[in-house]
């Protein structure tokens, strides 16, 4: 059996873990003392939940990532938008050598081939 998660379904189920994870964080206090992202405890919960629907009862779960661009676009550029001119002064040659390193693979876009035959284009199929 086949469990297909579509566009709107992902921000929803991302949403519910997002969730999950800072009800959990609250409710175990090593959780936060180890400063452990609430995303980082949600994912993981979801990610073993997958992963006992695969081994228990052979159903897999494929998710659409076409959305996951986009929002990875907006999650790094409010990150560099909270950036201080003196923080990155700070950084001095070795912070100038990364960005000049950073925009030549921009630019020349090594074509990566993946490791992992379930990472497609457009879709992630976990266990299967």
């Amino acid at each position: 059996m086949e469990i297909k998660v579509k566009n709107l379904e992902v921000l929803i189920v991302a949403i519910l873990v997002l969730f999950l994870g800072k009800l959990l964080t609250r409710k175990l206090p090593i959780l936060e003392r180890c400063n452990i992202p609430t995303a980082v405890t949600g994912g993981i919960i979801c990610s073993l939940l997958v992963a006992l629907l695969t081994a228990v009862w052979d159903i897999c779960v494929t998710f659409d990532l076409q959305l996951r661009d986009l929002f990875l676009l907006f999650s790094f550029s409010t990150i560099g938008l909270g950036a201080k001119m003196n923080t990155l002064r700070q950084g001095g040659k070795t912070l100038a050598i990364l960005t000049v390193v950073a925009a030549a693979l921009l630019v020349y876009r090594i074509p990566s081939a993946s490791p992992w035959p379930c990472l497609q284009a457009d879709t992630l199929v976990m266990a299967c």
